[in-house]
């Protein structure tokens, strides 16, 4: 399963932010949205992610952002049941 994620520019004047992404899969039923804030070149430890389930087949989430600036890295799987290729339901 292929889960092609769009470039992204934080609007830094507003706290409220969109994701939006692209799958090749229009069966996916659910995602797993994480964000992590990270400092210098270090590698993100996905496990301390912020993670959202979306519950839904739509391809964008938007959140607050309460942590302020900095620099932030952000991933999304597809959730499923489909077995060989889409992640199990949470």
């Amino acid at each position: 399963m292929d889960v092609d994620v769009n470039d992204f520019t934080a609007d830094n004047l507003r706290w409220e932010q969109t994701f939006t992404w692209n799958t090749t899969c229009q069966e996916v039923p659910d995602y797993l949205f994480q964000l992590i804030r990270v400092y210098g070149s270090e590698t993100p430890d996905w496990k301390q992610a912020l993670s959202i389930q979306t519950y839904s087949s739509a391809p964008t989430i938007t959140l607050s952002m309460a942590e302020g600036s900095g620099s932030y890295r952000w991933r999304v799987r597809p959730l499923g049941t489909l077995a060989g290729g889409v992640f199990p339901t949470l």
